[in-house]
């Protein structure tokens, strides 16, 4: 795999944390709740991320979609 792409990768897992990051503070200051049993990653192709992803302490759930 070339470096480049790996480097690719770990951005995107950073920039799907912090997108969970930033929405769980909106609601949060809204006093809202994020139902976290009903969100999930889409993972769509051919995707080796195992990553899990959390909304506050909570891992989300993952799904799969093959090509």
């Amino acid at each position: 795999m070339p470096e480049r792409f790996e480097i690719y990768i770990v951005y995107k897992r950073r920039y799907i944390q912090t997108v969970l990051d930033i929405i769980y503070a909106w609601a949060t200051e809204w006093q809202l709740q994020v139902s976290v049993e009903k969100c999930a990653i889409l993972k769509i192709g051919n995707v080796s991320d195992n990553n899990d992803y959390y909304i506050k302490i909570f891992a989300t759930a993952k799904c799969h979609v093959l090509p």
